[in-house]
């Protein structure tokens, strides 16, 4: 790809004048590629942000930006994966990074201290009976709908 396309004003034009052309002929000027680095990475950033100051962009820009982001989705999600957390261990790591306590977080939140408290220390809980579960449910122990009377 190409350098990072420059944000200025007159790009800012040239991409409004741009409302007109075919989706193939943005195609063939911003000629999107898999984004393989953070410098393709930026590349695209930059033609991203140059589309989005558009004020009614074209049925073809609308699609450009489709493209656009769904290859920075691809490549951000193989390269910075999210890590799954359940919600206790999301709610200890908000609680943490923000340096807040859980008498903050209750107050903020309308939600009690005990619920919140409980939520924390579900953690260790919840794993046990989401492993129990699943052990019970690949031996089907586990009823069926309508099986319990």
């Amino acid at each position: 790809m190409s350098p990072a396309p420059v944000a200025s004003p007159e790009k800012a034009g040239e991409v409004q004048a741009e409302a007109t052309w075919t989706y193939g002929d943005l195609l063939a000027k911003y000629q999107p590629r898999v984004i393989h680095t953070d410098q393709n990475l930026d590349v695209v950033y930059g033609s991203i942000e140059l589309l989005m100051k558009v004020k009614r962009p074209s049925p073809a820009q609308l699609q450009l930006l489709e493209l656009f982001s769904t290859l920075v989705e691809k490549y951000e999600s193989q390269s910075y994966p999210t890590p799954q957390a359940t919600l206790p261990e999301l709610l200890a790591h908000l609680i943490e990074a923000r340096g807040v306590k859980q008498a903050d977080v209750a107050i903020a939140t309308g939600v009690s201290k005990s619920t919140i408290s409980d939520v924390l220390r579900a953690s260790a809980s919840m794993a046990v009976a989401a492993s129990t579960v699943a052990l019970a449910s690949s031996r089907g122990e586990l009823p069926v709908r309508g099986s319990m009377m």
